[in-house]
This record gives structure tokens, sequence and C-alpha cells, in this order.
């Protein structure tokens, strides 16, 4: 079951792997439940569920708009028979051309920087209805179905208004439409939302600073973790602050020449990878937990790269807080975050 706080919602996945949550099934329902607009941003559209859902909001009325990622809509090299059917991201064409059947309106990223940012807005100019779902997990059958993976919906017309911003500046490709150099910060439930947007609100500098605040321990799961991102720094100086950390590595990016993992190991850190027998998905997770008052999710991993992406990160809780209602529903939501990490850890 996932966490519900009021208005949050927080989900591990998939079941499949042994995670408390269906993934696409939320999404599906949103999408289902939405009275006026469904606006998609992502990098990957292969769930047919998700698909469907958003052709049949077409057909009932909603306003649907969909932005795709140019690079997975393109095969890796050209088909000699190019009207054929066939070749890598087949998948994302055919979704692709069903959506444009339907009459969705949809624009492929221009930008030169990959859209990275998995999020769908929902009824964001309905007054009480606003809603955003963001998600590490890409919009494919592995995806949500397989890799590990975490979702947040949020029922709030500010933080609906937040995103609906950040969504126009990618579908207008336009400077005019800049989403603004200082990211809000937004009360839900009495626990504080900031959204992170990459490239303009600095995304590793965001996490360097929770960093630094981390009074006690961290923990944290991540798929691509660069030992040039920056945040390793702000790790292994909390470390030698005192700060206990530890973290689980998805097994195949652990091991390459520019992660983060043996430096990491040599200052004490625990680090884990995904190499037990009973791994058959990724650790596709870019999440930390602080203390007991702060989780950080999103799309963003923590490589320099993602820095230049259209990437998304949302900073959940304070570690300032001072009511006990807060604090409660922050331990409460940094407890459930900490239990997935702990049980990844558990079978690595």
């Amino acid at each position: 079951m996932p966490l519900q706080l009021g208005n949050l919602h927080f989900y591990l996945g998939p079941k499949a792997a042994g995670a408390p949550d269906d993934l696409e099934a939320p999404i599906i329902e949103a999408i289902d439940n939405a009275t006026s607009t469904v606006y998609l941003a992502t990098q990957q559209l292969e769930c047919l569920g998700i698909i469907n859902a958003l052709i049949t909001a077409r057909k009932r009325g909603i306003r649907v708009r969909a932005i795709l990622e140019r690079d997975y809509l393109l095969s890796r090299s050209p088909r000699k028979e190019p009207w054929e059917q066939g070749g890598s991201n087949e998948d994302n064409r055919q979704a692709l051309i069903a959506l444009f059947r339907a009459k969705v309106d949809i624009r492929i990223d221009r930008s030169s920087r990959t859209l990275h940012n998995n999020f769908l807005v929902i009824d964001h100019r309905k007054k009480g209805l606003g809603t955003v779902i963001t998600t590490s997990a890409n919009l494919t059958p592995r995806g949500v179905g397989l890799h590990y993976n975490h979702l947040l919906i949020i029922k709030d017309d500010k933080v609906a208004k937040d995103f609906y911003q950040e969504f126009d500046a990618i579908w207008e490709d336009d400077p005019r439409f800049s989403h603004g150099d200082t990211p809000v910060e937004i009360m839900v439930n009495e626990i504080r939302v900031k959204p992170i947007f990459a490239p303009n609100h600095a995304p590793e500098m965001e996490l360097m600073k929770q960093i630094a605040k981390a009074k006690e321990r961290i923990d944290f799961a991540i798929y691509s973790f660069s030992k040039s991102s920056g945040v390793d720094d702000a790790m292994k100086l909390a470390s030698r602050a005192g700060t206990s950390i530890r973290g689980i590595f998805d097994k195949n990016q652990a091991n390459q020449r520019w992660a983060a993992k043996y430096e990491l190991e040599a200052e004490g850190i625990e680090v884990f990878s995904s190499t037990g027998k009973n791994w058959r998905g990724k650790v596709h997770h870019k999440l930390v937990v602080i203390d007991n008052s702060i989780v950080i999710a999103g799309t963003f991993n923590f490589s320099q790269a993602a820095n230049f992406n259209e990437e998304v990160l949302v900073v959940l809780g304070d570690l300032e807080a001072e009511s006990d209602s807060t604090i409660n529903q922050q331990a409460e939501l940094v407890a459930f975050a900490r239990a997935e990490i702990d049980r990844l850890i558990l079978e690595a």
C-alpha cells in the first residue's frame, strides 16, 4: 500500500519485484479521473495502459498534450527499408502514431537537452483539482513493472501550477517562457514541497546543500552516481563530520570506471550493489533520505550530465520544522522510504 499523507501519496514499486506498490495503475487512474486537462512530459512512452488512458481521455473531451524525447523515437541506425516497421524504439514510435491518430496534441522535445523528467500535470486550472504525478520510472513495461522505482502524487493547485509552468517552458522551447531561476516552496499537509527543475534550479547544488545539513544519517538508492557529480564530495565531507551514510547502487552502474562507489567506500561510507541472486530489475531510484526529516525524490541521477538535462527533483520536508504535526508526518514519510532502501540493501 502507498503511503498517503492527505494530499501527498508516495508509491514504491513494482510489486513484481517485491516492492509494496503498483506504479502504472495510479497513473491510469489519475488520467481516467481528469476533468479538463492532462499534460505529460516523458522520455519514453510504451505502456499500453497509459497510452490507452490518454486516448480515452481525449475521446471524452479532455485536452491532452504530450512532450516526448526525440532520441527515443529514433532508430540507432538508419533502416534499409524505412517504411517497414521495426528497429530500436519502435514501441515509442507506435505510441506516437496512435496518439496522433487520436488527435492528441504532441510535440517532440526540440531543445538540445535530454528530456528526462517524467511527470504529468492534471486539471491545473480547476480549483481544488490540480494534481501532479512525478516518477523515477520510465513509462515502459520494464520501467513500471520490473525496475525498482518510486512515484509521487501531489494533489495541490500551487504545485500543479508550478509543474505546469515547467511543462509550458518545455512545450514552447522559448526563453520567454522560462520557468524562472528561483524554486518555489509550497506547504502540502504541513510538509514542505520544493520542486527543483534542471537546468534552471541547479538540482545538484540543492542535493549538496541538503546533504550538508544532515545531522545524523543519510540513506540513498541510486541508479547512476558519478564521482564527478559534486554529490560524492558532499557525502565525503558529511561522513568526515560524523554523519552516518549508506546507500545502494544499481550493479551495472556501480562498477563503471566513472562511478563514485569505490571512492565512497574509501571514506568508510557503506555502499551496496544489486548483486543478489533474486535481482531481476535495475535499481532505478533517485532517492535520498536525510535524518528523520527529508525525502528527496525525482528523476535526477547524481551525474554531471544530469545538470544539463530536463530533470525534476522534489524535496519533501524541512530539517528546521518545528511543529509536532509536521515532524510526525515527515518521520512517517522518511520511515516509508527508508524501509524500501533497507529492503534493497538486505537483498543486495
